[in-house]
């Protein structure tokens, strides 16, 4: 689930969540990264708190606020104008599909939020009959569209506990990869637990096709699946969070394990864990850009000095001999008025102290 929630473990988070956040306020929106919001919600007569939703992967509550850039996003501008200030009224998964709705009542009516964890991810706001308002991520694809002006639509697949031993057959003949992938695509149960289901069943993972037995295997082994109750542990590997996972799983056996009071809690630990392992510069570190730094300004200073000193030496030099140089320049303007540079220059040459004179630039060098 670190990587992506499958529409199995989506059903448990929803349900968790829903506990969480109904009859919850939306206080306030941010948009810390471009697929990353935080909701702040209150229930009455408790703290404020935050919902955390990275798309395309999950949504949990988290209890760390990342820093938010000054400018607020477009987007997330949307979201404060349309969806702030109102009241969570419901919180469903659509089908088996990998797509949360929430209900968002406020004495003006109630708007709907379809928030999408598959493709690259989205989050869509509706009113009430579905007509789109807004979206994240506008897209035409041949089946549907989501865009303000449309309606929102997605065609919601069979429940998993509908699904019969034909049906299964039909998904996995079909498929154009392996068992464990078409399960997790085509079937829509994810990389985890399409693994975990054929290792319940017996059943190869890599093999392309599976016979009659073997369908009826992975059959029972998702019926199993979909018995369990919730119990959030934590998958533990070198000491560090590794996954979370809603129930035991076979693949896990062998790792360390921690219970969690939530789902929410076993994905906040991840994301905190990825936060600190960013690396920080240490002191020594520090100190060497601070060396550097320094170092760089030192040097511009002599430069500047340097440039200083020569400018002043010049300066002073100018002052010596200035009616010297005043002559001189009064006598070229003159010349100027009847004779071009290069006319000049030939007329100067032997000259005590004009000794070049640049006719692309207009320099004049004298020599004293």
């Amino acid at each position: 689930m670190k990587n992506e929630v499958s529409s199995i473990e989506l059903a448990y988070l929803v349900a968790e969540l829903k506990k969480e956040l109904v009859g919850a306020r939306i206080e306030k929106i941010y948009q810390p990264k471009p697929t990353v919001f935080l909701f702040a919600f209150k229930k009455p007569g408790e703290v404020k708190r935050l919902l955390r939703i990275e798309l395309p992967k999950y949504l949990y509550i988290t209890v760390a606020k990342e820093e938010v850039p000054a400018k607020i996003p477009g987007f997330c501008g949307f979201l404060r104008k349309y969806i702030e200030g109102r009241t969570i009224i419901d919180v469903q998964q659509m089908g088996i599909e990998r797509i949360v709705r929430m209900d968002l009542g406020s004495k003006d009516g109630t708007l709907l939020m379809f928030i999408e964890l598959f493709g690259k991810g989205n989050i869509v706001i509706a009113e009430d009959d579905k007509n789109i308002l807004g979206a994240l991520e506008h897209a035409v694809f041949k089946e549907r569209v989501v865009k303000p002006g449309a309606f929102y639509e997605l065609p919601e697949r069979q429940s998993y506990e509908k699904i019969s031993l034909t049906m299964l057959g039909e998904i996995l003949e079909k498929g154009k990869e392996n068992i464990s992938t078409t399960l997790a695509v085509d079937l829509g149960l994810g990389g985890l637990f399409a693994n975990e289901l054929c290792m319940l069943a017996g059943v190869d993972p890599k093999a392309t096709e599976a016979d009659k037995a073997q369908v009826e295997k992975l059959l029972v082994a998702l019926q199993n699946i979909l018995k369990h109750k919730p119990s959030p542990i934590l998958a533990v590997k070198d000491d560090k969070p590794e996954e979370v996972i809603v129930f035991p799983m076979r693949m896990f056996e062998k790792y360390q394990v921690a219970p969690l009071k939530s789902i929410s809690e076993g994905l906040d630990k991840i994301f905190l864990a990825a936060i600190q392992k960013q690396v920080k510069p240490t002191k020594d570190k520090q100190f060497k850009k601070v060396q550097t730094i320094v170092a760089i300004q030192e040097k511009n200073v002599n430069q500047l000095e340097k440039k200083s000193d020569q400018e002043q030496k010049t300066g002073e030099f100018i002052y010596e001999n200035y009616q010297q140089v005043n002559s001189i320049l009064l006598e070229l303007q003159q010349l100027m008025k009847h004779h071009s540079l290069q006319e000049i220059q030939e007329k100067l040459k032997g000259h005590k102290i004009v000794k070049e004179i640049n006719p692309k630039d207009g320099t004049v060098t004298l020599e004293f």
